[in-house]
């Protein structure tokens, strides 16, 4: 089984989050997609499924949406022993209303716990390792 994170510069487009998290289920993966800014997607599978994904979300889904919000970054894969997550699903952890003027802000503490509580909370770090340099 491998693990990928995936950092998605923005994903809002309620169209594209439903088809996203449907080709993924599709495609026996589990995981999960967090919409928002940023975005982040967590592809549980074998190393074709991911692959077979990855390829349909760039060449299909991806195809409707402006350039500027299609940027996928891949973060990191990891081998692992065993899934995190038992099915593929959206999570939403946007800022609490009231606190940012833009309310489709990732809350990243809320985040964090997320991944800890999961089983996978060292991959926070690896996520953002950019932004904490």
């Amino acid at each position: 089984c491998v693990c990928v994170y995936t950092n998605i510069n923005r994903f809002y487009t309620r169209k594209i989050i439903k088809s996203f998290v449907q080709c993924a289920g599709e495609q026996g993966l589990t995981g999960f997609l967090m919409p928002g800014k940023p975005a982040v997607a967590c592809l549980e599978g074998s190393e074709s499924e991911v692959k077979e994904f990855l390829r349909i979300t760039r060449t299909e889904l991806f195809a409707t949406v402006a350039p500027s919000s299609r940027k996928m970054k891949l973060v990191f894969k990891e081998e692992t022993k065993s899934r995190c997550f038992d099915s593929f699903e959206e999570k939403q952890l946007n800022c609490i209303a009231g606190t940012h003027k833009r309310k489709d802000l990732t809350d990243l503490g809320e985040f964090q716990r997320f991944l800890e509580e999961a089983g996978c909370g060292e991959a926070f770090k690896k996520i953002f390792s950019d932004a904490v340099k």
